[in-house]
């Protein structure tokens, strides 16, 4: 009976990972899954926008990993409408920094005083070349990473970390979930600055989507998926600017493409994920001032899968991998092949109806391991359901699992074959530690497999 039904998942999930595969297995079609509904001609196409979201609405939304701007994202905040005169006057104790100064502050110390209010209106070139993209911005801006204070003390500025902590509240969409508000305290960072400044295009290396909240002024902001051409690399390739040069230009535009072009005015949030290379540009005649933060639910869960040969390429997302394979792989080992995945669904799926619970999926060695608490165990069950939700129908079928757990583990060994454009010490993602790792995931999965036959 058990062989049998083992026997049926790997057929079935094999069927789910063959009408799951695009151009390239693991990536979805991009046009298909980022054009916003309505938008014509090539991108960059106009963020969606949207007001009054419901719970139900922003979880279906994050979990894709689409941007999207709030326009009522910063109602009941209280640092809604603050300007770049408030925050001289409310913080004139402390420091903040003018980016790409690397001839003035080469170690980015805190050396702008909030009480200088001169820097309300400097325009300072930030580098860009002039035969660089011609939107990009061409002055820099003034960052205050204050979230920083918390384990760089010299900075003097706990105290300062403290008041912004107490001003945080979790936008009305992302309150549902308590951690995000306990997420947003531990990384608030504030960018300023006067007409045609911004930060040049980037990626940032955390796991978790950001909100940017515009609390006065307007600002462009340009966004880019992963391109499709990525190489893998172990170091960041998307520094600020590096789109601009010739390595990642657009064959048809001859330069860099965003995906996405935004134009926040105060009181508007822009939500977007992990991976995205992201621009701003004050395009307004006075002083802008915003805040951004990460959040932690719901995950962009659905993300990480349909992009995962991407994202696991990218050396600037390599603290991710592990959370991606978490999800992924339920904390199972096994590898690769289809037996050690279809026996883990088999042992989940305590009810025998083909289809994993909530209830079921807490079972998985990812909850009993991998949450240091009883709230990051529901957060890290909910995500692997919409992880492994492939059909977008609200449940995670037996035959999903598998093919989704088949198809990162072919994806990880593919990607870690590829030479890295910036060298390879130790190879990929099976270094020796994470050898070690699956030899105990593997152990466990075989302990597991006896206790169920017992």
């Amino acid at each position: 009976m058990v062989g049998a039904l083992l026997f049926a998942l790997c057929t079935a999930a094999a069927a789910v990972a063959a009408a799951a595969a695009g151009e390239e297995s693991g990536d979805a079609e991009d046009e298909a899954y980022f054009r916003p509904a309505g938008a014509l001609g090539p991108p960059p196409w106009p963020v969606p926008r949207a007001a009054k979201l419901s719970a139900a609405d922003f979880a279906r939304h994050a979990a894709r990993g689409l941007p999207l701007v709030v326009t009522d994202g910063a109602r009941g905040l209280p640092m809604r409408g603050w300007t770049c005169a408030d925050f001289a006057t409310r913080f004139g104790g402390g420091h903040m920094r003018r980016e790409y100064d690397r001839l003035g502050n080469p170690g980015d110390a805190n050396t702008q005083s909030f009480a200088d209010e001169a820097w309300i209106t400097r325009r300072a070139p930030n580098g860009v070349p002039p035969g660089a993209d011609p939107e990009a911005p061409r002055f820099a801006p003034y960052y205050w990473g204050v979230k920083e204070s918390a384990w760089e003390r010299w900075r003097g500025e706990a105290e300062l970390l403290g008041r912004v902590q107490r001003l945080t509240a979790a936008p009305y969409f992302l309150a549902a979930h308590p951690s995000n508000l306990a997420s947003m305290r531990h990384t608030p960072e504030f960018w300023m600055g006067a007409n045609g400044t911004g930060a040049k295009a980037h990626m940032d290396g955390h796991c978790d989507s950001t909100v940017a909240v515009q609390l006065s002024g307007t600002r462009r902001w340009r966004l880019g998926r992963v391109p499709r051409s990525v190489r893998r690399s172990r170091e960041q390739q998307f520094n600020d600017g590096d789109v601009y040069g010739a390595h990642y230009t657009n064959r048809r535009a001859g330069r860099w493409e965003p995906t996405y072009v935004a134009t926040l005015v105060a009181g508007e949030a822009l939500i977007f994920p992990p991976g995205f290379i992201h621009e701003t540009l004050n395009v307004g005649g006075a002083c802008a001032a915003s805040v951004t933060y990460q959040w932690a639910a719901p995950a962009p869960a659905a993300y990480f899968r349909a992009f995962l040969p991407r994202l696991l390429r990218l050396g600037d997302l390599s603290g991710c991998h592990d959370r991606i394979r978490a999800l992924a792989t339920l904390g199972g080992g096994g590898g690769g092949g289809g037996g050690a995945g279809a026996a883990l669904a088999a042992r989940l799926d305590e009810d025998g109806d083909g289809v994993l619970s909530g209830r079921e999926l807490a079972a998985a060695p990812l909850a009993s391991r991998g949450a240091a608490a009883a709230a990051d165990a529901a957060t890290l069950v909910r995500d692997a359901l919409l992880y492994h939700d492939s059909d977008g129908d609200g449940r995670v079928q037996l035959a999903e699992l598998v093919a989704n757990r088949e198809e990162y583990w072919r994806t990880v060994a593919r990607v870690a074959a590829e030479p890295a454009i910036d060298g390879d010490a130790g190879g990929g993602h099976g270094g020796e530690g994470e050898e070690e790792e699956e030899e105990e995931e593997e152990e466990e999965t075989r302990d597991g497999d006896e206790r169920e036959e017992l």
